[in-house]
Order: C-alpha cells, then sequence, then structure tokens
C-alpha cells in the first residue's frame, strides 16, 4: 500500500510531507463515513519573529481535503483527532495546538519527547538477543509505543463522538512529519494492515529521505514484539536502505559510539549471533 503523493499544486508547500496511511469505511452509497489515518508535519503557523505559534486548522484541512480527492475519497464532515509527538521543549507549538479555537472539532493532543531504541540491550540486535525482550517489550522498557499504537486503531475504529460530524481523521505529526511520526506510522504499518518490512519501509519516506535512526530502531524492536509476542513472521528486519541522521536528530553508532556524521545513512542491520 503506497498512497500517491498530492497533487503539489494543490498543497501548500509545508504539507509536502502529508499523506494518507489507512482508511476505514463505515458507510454506505447514500450515507459516505470513514475514518482515516494520515500523517504529516507540523500544523502551525509561525510569525516572522519565531516566537508565535497558531494552530493551522484551515491549511491542514485543506491539505487533507486534497488528498482525499486525489485518491477519490469522499470528504464528508469529519471530527479531526490531533496526535501531536512535538518534543515537551517545543512549548510555544505545544499551547498552539492546545489552545486552539474551541470551533475547531480536535478531540485529542498528546504530547511526548523523543522515542530512542532500548538502551538496556544493544541498540543493533541479534536475532537471539531480540527474541526474549521483545516478547514483553512494552513493559520491559517500558514502552509507550505499542500502547500508542493501539490507541491510534481504536480511534479508528470508534465512531465519531459527533453525530453531526460522522467521519473521523486521525492526524499524527510531529514537526516535519518525518522521524517522530515516522515511527508511530512504521510501526502501524506493521500492525494492522500487516504490510511487510520491506513495504513499511518504502512507504515510510515522504519526506524524501530515510526517518531519523533513532526512530528506526524502536519499529525494529517494534517488529521483534509483534513476531514473538503476537506471533507475526516479518522478516528481513532492517534489511533496507538505512537511516538518517542530520543535524536534527544526530546520535551515536549502534557499534562504537562514535558521533554520527551530519547528514548521513546508516545500515541497522541485525548482527548474526555467534553462540549456541
Amino acid at each position: 500500500m503506497t498512497p500517491p503523493a498530492p497533487v503539489a499544486s494543490t498543497i501548500p508547500n509545508k504539507y509536502a510531507s502529508l499523506r494518507l496511511v489507512d482508511h476505514l469505511d463505515k458507510g454506505g452509497v447514500f450515507d459516505p463515513k470513514f475514518t482515516a489515518l494520515v500523517r504529516g508535519p507540523i500544523p502551525s503557523n509561525i510569525d516572522p519573529d519565531g516566537t508565535s505559534y497558531d494552530f493551522d486548522y484551515a491549511g491542514l484541512t485543506f491539505a487533507i481535503n486534497a488528498q482525499f480527492q486525489a485518491l477519490n475519497l469522499v470528504a464528508s464532515p469529519y471530527y479531526l483527532i490531533d496526535v501531536c509527538l512535538l518534543h515537551a521543549s517545543e512549548t510555544n507549538e505545544i499551547a498552539a495546538e492546545q489552545t486552539s479555537s474551541p470551533r475547531t472539532p480536535i478531540s485529542a493532543s498528546s504530547t511526548c519527547g523523543t522515542r530512542t531504541a532500548p538502551r538496556r540491550a544493544s541498540s543493533r540486535p541479534t536475532l537471539r538477543s531480540a527474541q526474549s525482550p521483545a516478547r514483553t517489550f512494552d513493559s520491559w522498557l517500558p514502552e509507550p509505543l505499542v500502547a500508542r499504537i493501539e490507541q491510534v486503531r481504536q480511534w479508528l475504529e470508534s465512531p465519531s463522538p459527533q453525530p453531526e460530524l460522522p467521519s473521523v481523521v486521525v492526524y499524527v505529526h510531529c514537526d516535519g512529519g518525518c522521524d517522530r511520526t515516522g515511527e508511530m506510522i512504521g510501526a502501524y504499518l506493521l500492525r494492522f494492515p500487516k504490510l511487510t518490512w520491506e513495504q513499511m519501509y518504502a512507504t515510510n519516506i515522504p519526506c524524501g529521505r530515510p526517518f531519523g535512526c533513532n526512530n528506526y530502531r524502536a519499529v525494529q524492536w517494534y517488529a521483534y514484539y509483534l513476531n514473538y509476542a503476537l506471533g507475526y513472521s516479518i522478516v528481513d528486519i532492517g534489511y533496507d536502505g538505512g537511516c538518517y541522521d542530520g543535524p536534527s536528530n544526530a546520535g551515536f553508532g549502534p557499534d562504537t559510539g562514535e558521533t554520527y556524521p551530519l547528514g548521513a545513512i546508516h545500515f541497522c542491520r541485525p548482527a548474526p549471533y555467534a553462540g549456541s
């Protein structure tokens, strides 16, 4: 499942990474309604001085509706759920979303900091070492990604809380819509549409580059969790085009601890297990 990109001439440039991820039809020909999972960048307008933000409800809904039209979906009135993955330090941006006009149908706004790969085991898991902790991934770290994916699906499967807005759109975003968003969307694509690792990776690059290495490794561990805790059979975990570390997400190498060069692509393939 690889949704086509929005038509460039109709979408504001700041929403270039906005994509429809999944949708569930819930109505009929004469009663069209659906729930949709959409990903993208922060929906904020920023003053020229860079210190004042306001929630860009008009721009966001315009971009979402254009994406629906490009995919021939009937954009019936919908209830918008805003899933905010901003850093806790991004206080101005968070405040703009939490204090948005009550006329905008937003039902939820959750904030969180950056997710990194588990540090109680090697960031570069061996096929054997991944098995035991992955079985209890959600309690071993503890890991919020497991609960977050289930919550997103619950929103998609639930009726709209406002009958006059029969459809529901869940909008997941961070700042650029690439890395933190890529982690949550990558995990969702493995869990519910049950894409292969290769399909998930190919679908999860709306920013023109792989998503960040810390977030990428979190999805690797989530894939092992699905295999060992829920009986999935995801193969070739990590065998892809690599992950990215740029100026906003520099980190440390999984093997030697060296600092990543900014803007570098790295590979996080499982190390072979040497032992009985």
